[in-house]
């Protein structure tokens, strides 16, 4: 599937361990593109549009919007590997989730593959290592 926008964003969801989760939120289509292809390496990994709802109201009344400019980060209402909506509300995603279910919560937008990179080493397969062993931690513990 290719990564295309709704509303300006692609949501990238990670299925690690059998637990889907949005990993991010990105503002242009190649660069998901690009992301979604480092996140397949380890994982399966889809790219999801979906509709933004600015308001409770407007979720209730399926009145989609573009979301405001400069935004940071964004909810995303997502059921397993679909992404139900985004807002930038809690109270807005929290009314979503009642109508439609799933699970919600705060993603960070990036507008490239190397963005996301930087904040999430792990995406590129550079895990947080360490020297110490599980017998030392157990020791250490004790």
């Amino acid at each position: 599937m290719i990564c295309t926008t709704q509303n300006d964003y692609v949501v990238l969801m990670d299925s690690f361990g059998g637990d889907w989760t949005p990993v991010a939120i990105m503002s242009d289509e190649a660069e998901a593109e690009s992301a979604k292809r480092l996140l397949s390496k380890d994982a399966e990994c889809v790219c999801e549009s979906a509709p933004y709802y600015a308001t409770p109201g407007d979720a209730k009344q399926k009145q989609e919007s573009k979301p405001p400019s400069g935004l940071k980060s964004l909810i995303v209402v997502f059921d397993g590997s679909d992404v139900l909506a985004i807002s930038d509300a809690d109270m807005t995603a929290r009314e979503i989730q009642i109508e439609k279910g799933g699970l919600r919560t705060g993603v960070q937008i990036h507008h490239t593959a190397n963005e996301l990179v930087k904040s999430h080493p792990a995406v590129n397969g550079q895990f947080i290592s360490s020297d110490i062993t599980a017998s030392d931690m157990l020791n250490n513990m004790e």
